[in-house]
């Protein structure tokens, strides 16, 4: 018999075929399930491919005992004798313990390989749920949250550089790609938090917690920080620095914290890494620490014109210490736009300091990221420029280890083009980096209102609340919202009278709210609690006297209307001789010669206050001169046009609704309007409100 004929006989007389197939028919079935548990499971990609190779191992196994000689001998083709009956009834016996055997150590093999696989598939799982109480990504990455420092010296003087410290060490800490660093904006909300190590691990999704004590005392300084593991409340790493108040040593200490940090958690620094934490962004003592005081009133949760005017103050201070201060340079000119883009100050003068500005910082330091960054938001806020926005945003992008910046910072172009849902899909991946940050959650709400989505806006507001309990404007987009959806009310009216009644914004909301429920005497009260004559938004600015010539107005008190509307002209042509690019003071403009029937002149101003800031150019700030534009054509008796603006303003994303306009006292000549009625009817409140 030739050998491969013995082999194929031999195969067939130990059942090996059977076995075979039976066994890989098995793997198959069982690897297809294995493919599908893994996608469901979120279990990585190469266990499936861990499967194929147990299987693999198994199978030479199975081969290898089905192949096992007997003693008894080879078969014979001998027609066998009564003896040899006895011996081949032995060899039957033998070949049925074989193949037994065979078939056992079959499926013993695939029991093995089921439960290797099954080992590493529950360890995955395992640790996946480790990694996510610890705060670890897919890659890996330990999620570090360095909690707000604290302030030894209880001096408010000293404020400033403890925050200052704090935001400086969390920056060195973004430069390490192997961490996931939670924002600062998410951390804020944790000063003086009763909460243990776990409970703020486990709401911020980070894994350690840096905590910090800084006290200063004349020209010394103690830093104080320990690294905590969030799941068992472990010190990891903890260190006292005392050292000499220099810009040396703080920026020495400031590098050896992350240092010790990435060590602590077992993450390799790339030469490029050492060298961003390195870096030395100026050798001035005192210029670093105005740029530290100019960085914490630009950070300051209730955000004025008097603490971008300080800010303004110690960023001019610290690049006049040390003109080579880009960083100091690129905030400078951030905060100059800034006054532009809020209309503080749009004057050419104003426009060419903030450009000499950003052009110092671009030839300073041209290839850092942060100085990018900045020079983005300086086209955005200067020139509304989204272009050239993008392009340095993008250029930033490529080396800034800070990712929720970028998408921050990117968000703010896409609210100007008005994309708010590009704009939320970047809130969203934003939130992701920043599980707690308030404003990103305040941000998501103002674009769910402006897509009349009140209940996921409202959602939003109270979820910005829950977070910031201490911060103004989730608590006005609640009220605006309210207003939108179902008009003026006694809780939004609660939320507003809560909130600081010195704030321009909250004056002016709680003036709006009265006059939308027709109690003028309390509008006017509201007005008089303040001893400014102007209330100056970046949306609006109106002179006192236009405010309280509408109550009086509606009082019935019509001299006493007119004599304010003058008054109102004229302070409003004051403003207009300085800031005659402002839309703000021609809007208003435009409603107090409608008042006083210059018809020509309201509408021209109206229009005027258009073209200077047109929705095309500014899709958010664009909208209060539209709806102003709509009242003076109301006012004026200018009915079609009115209405022809007032649909304009109710397909677009706007605050506009059937609710707004029917709280908006401007709009009383419209009321018996059939065509006015039949757009309240064709545009009525979202369905799921």
């Amino acid at each position: 018999m030739s050998g491969l004929r013995r082999l194929i006989v031999e195969a067939h007389r130990r059942s090996l075929w059977q076995v075979l197939l039976i066994y890989v028919g098995a793997a198959w079935a069982c690897f297809e399930l294995i493919d599908a548990v893994t996608e469901r499971l979120g279990l990585p990609a190469w266990l499936p491919g861990l499967a194929i190779v147990l299987f693999l191992l198994g199978l030479p196994f199975v081969v290898a005992t089905a192949c096992v000689r007997d003693e008894i001998g080879p078969l014979t083709e001998e027609r066998p004798s009564p003896e040899a009956a006895s011996v081949e009834a032995e060899r039957e016996a033998t070949r049925r313990q074989r193949r037994l055997l065979t078939w056992r150590n079959a499926a013993a093999s695939f029991v093995v390989a089921l439960a290797v696989w099954g080992v590493a598939a529950f360890g995955w799982l395992v640790l996946g749920e480790a990694r996510s109480e610890r705060g670890d990504d897919a890659g890996a990455r330990p999620a570090v949250a360095a909690l707000p420092f604290v302030n030894l010296s209880g001096r408010e003087e000293d404020a400033y550089f403890t925050d200052g410290i704090h935001g400086e060490i969390l920056t060195q800490l973004q430069k390490i790609g192997g961490l996931k660093v939670i924002s600062r904006t998410s951390v804020v909300g944790y000063r003086d938090s009763p909460k243990n190590a776990r409970q703020i691990g486990s709401e911020l999704n980070a894994g350690y917690l840096l905590e910090g004590e800084i006290l200063r005392a004349a020209d010394q300084v103690r830093v104080n920080v320990q690294l905590i593991d969030a799941r068992t409340d472990e010190h990891l790493w903890a260190e006292i620095y005392d050292h000499e108040m220099s810009i040396e040593s703080l920026l020495d200490v400031q590098g050896e914290i992350a240092r010790q940090i990435a060590l602590a958690l077992r993450t390799e620094l790339t030469p490029e890494e050492r060298a961003r934490i390195e870096a030395r962004p100026t050798d001035n003592m005192e210029a670093y620490q105005a740029y530290l005081r100019g960085q914490y009133f630009m950070d300051l949760p209730h955000f004025t014109e008097d603490d971008l005017n300080r800010a303004l103050e110690e960023f001019e201070r610290a690049v006049e210490l040390d003109s080579a201060f880009a960083l100091a340079h690129a905030e400078l000119a951030l905060a100059q736009a800034q006054k532009v883009y809020y209309w503080v100050d749009a004057s050419q003068r104003q426009r060419d300091l903030a450009t000499r500005t950003a052009q110092r910082a671009a030839r300073v330091a041209p290839e850092s990221p942060d100085v990018q960054l900045a020079l983005g938001l300086y086209h955005l806020w200067l020139n509304r420029d989204p272009e050239r926005a993008l392009e340095e945003i993008d250029r930033a992008a490529e080396n800034l280890p800070d990712r929720k910046r970028v998408l921050v910072a990117r968000t703010a172009v896409y609210e100007v083009q008005g994309k708010f849902e590009e704009a939320m899909d970047l809130c969203r991946e934003a939130l992701e980096l920043s599980p707690r940050d308030a404003s990103i959650h305040t941000s998501i709400a103002s674009y769910n209102w402006l897509l009349r989505r009140y209940e996921q806006a409202e959602a939003e507001a109270e979820q910005a609340m829950t977070l910031a309990p201490d911060q103004m404007w989730p608590r006005l987009y609640k009220a605006f919202i309210i207003w939108s959806d179902r008009g003026a009310d006694d809780e939004s009216e609660a939320i507003l009278d809560a909130l600081p009644h010195e704030n321009p914004w909250v004056r002016w909301a709680r003036y709006w709210q009265r006059m939308s429920q027709d109690r003028y005497t309390d509008a006017l009260d509201v007005l008089s609690e303040s001893e400014s004559e102007w209330i100056r938004l970046k949306t609006w600015a109106r002179p006192h006297a236009l405010l309280a010539a509408w109550a009086y107005r509606a009082m019935g008190q019509a001299d006493r209307a007119s004599q304010l509307f003058e008054e109102a002209r004229l302070a409003l042509l004051r403003e207009l001789e300085t800031q005659a690019e402002d839309p703000r003071y021609h809007s208003s403009l435009g409603l107090a010669y409608a008042e006083l029937g210059q018809t020509e002149r309201a509408l021209r101003e109206g229009e005027r206050a258009v073209e200077l800031l047109p929705r095309s150019t500014d899709a958010f700030y664009g909208i209060p001169y539209l709806l102003d534009q709509a009242a003076i054509s109301a006012m004026v008796g200018d009915e079609d046009i009115a209405l022809d603006q007032i649909e304009h303003l109710l397909t677009i994303p706007s605050w506009v609704s059937r609710m707004w306009l029917e709280g908006d006292f401007r709009f009383d000549t419209l009321r018996e309007s059939p065509r006015f009625q039949a757009l309240l009817d064709q545009y009525p409140q979202p369905a799921s409100n």
